[in-house]
């Protein structure tokens, strides 16, 4: 049979296929190349415009991949087992974001009609917020996720088809190593030659470089995570020294990685990585770099790829970064590591954070077992489970602290998806542990068991840190993962293929191929169109954060009087008062609703943002109103005002607010709005449900039951929240209600100082103002206050009311003074205390227990001028002059030309004549 002739057009033909084949295939490897190079320094992947860079990235190799198979008559897509995992987690994540029907509802989330009885109950309600039918409570943040499910899934399945030889791994643990220098590079140029900005020029809101390592990423665990990841390559990458170079993968694409650098340079990478990982001062990071090393170690000596000269070069490693530590930060890190090393859970977590963190979860688990809270949402569910009558320490925490996460990656899954996606996540363990143990179980070549030891070693310290910390939130760390898992799938198949086992694949056809390219085109535009709204915001965000931390404004959702910046040390409140002695806090409260308005212009689902404005807009309203000169009636008063005119239309109502405030009012309108649609969003906002109830009077509903129906929801989604509790206090008050509030007002007495301060601002001479003597009583009796609790009732009440109505608070101020001196172990701060004891002694006309007090002063720090000269006249004032003169004499050695000091000698010497007389 005569062969058919090879005509030019099919020549052609099979030349451009094979070109676009040839560098589809090259963008493919430069897509991974930039996920594992590039990616990373993008915050981490934290920041939305990491985000979005890894999402598209992830999407372009995916498509690049796909589009490969259009141009061939067949191809065969690998199969690993984990698309089943894959694929129902996806579905998973789907359902949470799915409207049902209330019945299917309330049977995967039974939770849900107890905790939103206003979005779920049948008998209605004046705020008639609507009805919730999703079981993610933040689909915001659930699509988010699901954004991020599918960009690993993306990596992972790209990366297994592109491996198709030992050399494509390989070139993968090349890449790694070359990031792991790099990031701990610039850790520690940032830290010894920064200027506590990232990268010299983005400043962060809430954290900066200064201290510590951190390279791109805004948390130091993450960092030295990252470098945990990577150490294992770097080893890997220094036993590859030994092979010879007609060994190495010769793809040009990569050539360069692999032949830069001798054996000294990729040890000095090593010793870089270990510093920098050290001086991060993380010792979750620092344990697991230290896990991973040795298993990468334990691997290459099996495979007979390392001797002694490594051992010889290793030790000079070590003996080089001992050194760099003696010259910097041998004592933070003997420190923290001394913690590490000590196995103590109370060394381990002095300030039961985690701990605290952990037993929340376990108790929202219980209420979400079925299905989750939904992905995400771990920031606002958790909030509703962080007791301090359960949670010892937890009254200690600042109310500046937010467990964004659960510091516990199985937890927070449990948490966020339920038992269903716990199980998911323990087969995706069980599944690539199964790779990583039967590729080094089997394998008879040393090269692949290398690769294996140096890939399975940066799985297992992924699972290990992920038991203490979120680094399975940290976007460029969990990308690494999926095609680190994706390469250790690949290395099992090819020792299972090379003892004869049988290849799995499914063999698609340009037909199908073109249709998978359609469909991920949609789903790829639609995730990178997620994501291109938060990264265009995030800018403004920021800005805005930096505002409110730079000004006395707090645009967090607390009630407004307590809207003081507690890490300035001002006692600047936003009430009315204070905002008419601060002239430019109006124009920065603009400057930062004009941030928060770009935020949701550009993001929309920004439900925080939204609140924001929604509390900031209020706070706007006040200040406006407090300079106003027709009308300076507070919010309240005029609620009060429109709730007891009963207007019969919203009409009557907008032209009463226009006569009474005047065009500021649309702020009010604003606020409402913002604060509706922030719910809509995401009804675990408490403070968004004390909003509506306070301007439900915009909407022709004004009543009590409005405002008790807004609490009474707000309590059920932040019980434990100090803002949300007060303002509830002081609703109850307004309502007829004292015996109630002063039940939120001990519960959000026993969240911290913070909430401390707010409530003696807010109630300090308020409860009795004709009777100081029953409001001080008051205090004492409902709060039992704190040496610092004391000394704001006192400052209050020192100048405005007599001595006789003060005697119970001064004795307790005296009590507590003295006790938590003989507590102190700084002497110098102990004499401060013992001071301020006797201070309130004598104002209670109490000699002789004022003298003991400043002996203990000086006695306990027996080198302060101040407290000795005290007792030294408080002595002469007694008559007691020999012991005087013992305190006179000394403080002139310090100062023999003192006056003073000289004319006390003299009373001295004069008074113990008149007694020796007498």
């Amino acid at each position: 049979m005569t062969p058919k002739a090879v005509t030019p057009k099919a020549t052609f033909a099979a030349a451009t296929t094979s070109v676009a084949d040839r560098w589809l295939l090259r963008a493919v490897d430069a897509g991974l190349a930039c996920c594992i190079l590039a990616a990373p320094w993008f915050l981490g992947g934290r920041h939305p415009l990491g985000q979005l860079v890894l999402v598209a990235l992830a999407v372009f190799v995916t498509l690049a991949w796909t589009a490969r198979a259009c141009f061939a008559t067949k191809t065969a897509w690998r199969v690993s087992g984990a698309e089943t995992i894959l694929l129902a987690a996806i579905g998973l994540v789907v359902v949470q974001l799915v409207p049902l029907p209330d019945r299917v509802l309330h049977w995967l989330s039974p939770r849900l009609p107890e905790i939103l009885p206003l979005w779920t109950g049948d008998a209605p309600n004046v705020l008639d917020p609507g009805r919730w039918r999703r079981i993610s409570l933040v689909p915001g943040a659930t699509t988010a996720g699901l954004v991020l499910l599918l960009t690993y899934s993306m990596l992972f399945w790209t990366t297994l088809q592109r491996i198709a030889k030992l050399e494509d791994v390989e070139r993968l643990l090349r890449w790694l190593a070359w990031a792991a220098v790099a990031m701990a590079a610039l850790g520690l140029l940032q830290l010894f030659a920064g200027n506590g900005k990232f990268f010299w020029f983005y400043e962060a809101p809430l954290t900066d470089t200064v201290g510590v390592a951190k390279g791109s990423f805004t948390n130091r665990n993450h960092f030295a995570h990252f470098l945990a990841l990577g150490i294992g390559a770097v080893l890997w990458w220094i036993a590859d020294a030994c092979r010879g170079p007609s060994n190495r993968a010769a793809d040009r694409f990569d050539s360069w990685t692999a032949r830069a650098g001798d054996a000294s340079f990729r040890w000095l990478g090593l010793g870089l990585v270990v510093f920098a990982a050290l001086l991060s001062l993380s010792r979750g990071g620092a344990g697991v770099a230290l896990l991973a090393a040795a298993i990468t170690i334990l691997a290459c000596r099996r495979a007979g790829m390392l001797g002694s000269r490594f051992t010889r070069a290793a030790l000079a490693v070590a003996a080089m970064v001992v050194a760099a530590l003696a010259i910097h930060g041998h004592q933070a890190v003997g420190s923290r590591m001394s913690d590490l090393v000590s196995g103590s859970i109370d060394s381990l977590d002095p300030s039961q954070r985690r701990r605290i963190i952990w037993t929340a979860n376990l108790h929202g688990i219980a209420d979400f077992a079925t299905f989750g809270a939904g992905v995400g949402a771990h920031q606002w569910v958790c909030p509703m489970y962080l007791d301090p009558e359960t949670l010892p320490g937890q009254a200690a925490l600042s109310h500046r602290i937010y467990f964004t996460h659960a510091e516990n990656g199985p937890l927070q899954t449990s948490l966020e998806t339920g038992l269903p996606g716990l199980f998911l996540l323990l087969c995706g363990i069980g599944m690539v542990g199964y790779w990583c143990v039967g590729t080094m179980r089997r394998s008879v070549s040393p090269r692949v068991l290398a690769a294996a030891g140096a890939v399975g070693a940066a799985l297992a310290a992924s699972l290990v840190h992920a038991m203490v910390d979120f680094v399975w939130y940290v976007p460029a760390c969990s990308a690494l993962v999926a095609i680190l898992a994706a390469a250790a799938c690949r290395l099992h198949r090819m020792t299972v293929e090379s003892s004869g086992g049988r290849t799995r694949h499914w063999s698609v056809g340009p037909s199908h191929a073109w249709a998978v390219v359609a469909l991920l085109v949609v789903i790829g535009g639609w995730m990178i169109g997620n994501r291109v709204g938060p990264a265009r915001a995030a800018p403004h965000w920021d800005a805005c954060r930096r505002l409110a931390r730079d000004s006395a404004v707090d645009v967090e959702p607390f009630v407004r009087d307590q809207a003081a910046d507690e890490t300035s040390g001002d006692d600047v409140a936003l009430t009315p008062v204070a905002v008419a002695k601060t002239q430019s806090l109006e124009t920065r409260i603009r400057a930062i609703l004009a941030e928060l308005e770009q935020v949701v212009r550009l993001d929309p689902t920004h439900h925080e943002a939204r609140l924001q404005l929604a509390g900031t807009y209020l706070l706007l309203f006040e200040c406006v109103q407090h300079e106003s000169a027709t009308n300076a009636m507070p919010l309240s008063a005029i609620r009060e005002a429109a709730i007891a005119a009963r207007f019969t239309s919203r009409t009557e109502l907008n032209a009463w607010l226009q006569r009474a405030v005047g065009e500021h009012a649309d702020y009010l309108e604003r606020a409402r709005r913002h604060a509706r649609i922030a719910l809509r969003q995401c009804p675990l906002e408490g403070a968004g449900y004390l909003y509506l109830g306070e301007l439900s009077f915009l909407e022709g509903v004004a009543s009590r039951e409005a405002i008790g129906e807004g609490v009474s929801q707000a309590i059920r989604v932040r019980p434990h929240h100090g803002g949300v509790l007060l303002s509830a206090g002081q609703e109850a008050v307004m309502a007829g209600l004292p015996d109630q509030a002063v039940e939120y007002w001990r519960r959000a007495y026993r969240l911290g100082p913070a909430y401390r301060k707010v409530l003696v601002r807010q109630l300090a001479g308020k409860v009795c103002p004709d009777d100081p003597a029953a409001d001080v009583d008051f205090f004492l009796d409902t709060f039992e206050p704190d040496l610092a609790v004391v000394r704001r009732i006192e400052a209050f009440h020192g100048e405005r009311s007599e001595a006789a109505d003060l005697v119970r608070l001064r004795e307790l101020h005296a009590r507590l003074a003295r006790d938590e001196a003989r507590r102190c172990a700084d002497p110098a701060a102990a004499c401060r205390l013992w001071m301020e004891a006797r201070l309130a002694y004598v104002r209670l006309g109490r000699p002789a227990e004022a003298l003991d007090c400043l002996r203990e002063a000086a006695h306990g720090d027996p080198n302060n001028v101040a407290a000795r000269r005290r007792l030294a006249a408080s002595l002469i004032e007694e008559e007691h002059f020999d012991e005087a003169e013992t305190h006179v004499k000394w403080c002139l050695t310090r100062t023999p030309d003192d006056p003073a000091l000289r004319t006390a000698l003299r009373q001295c010497a004069q008074g113990r004549l008149a007694a020796e007389r007498r």
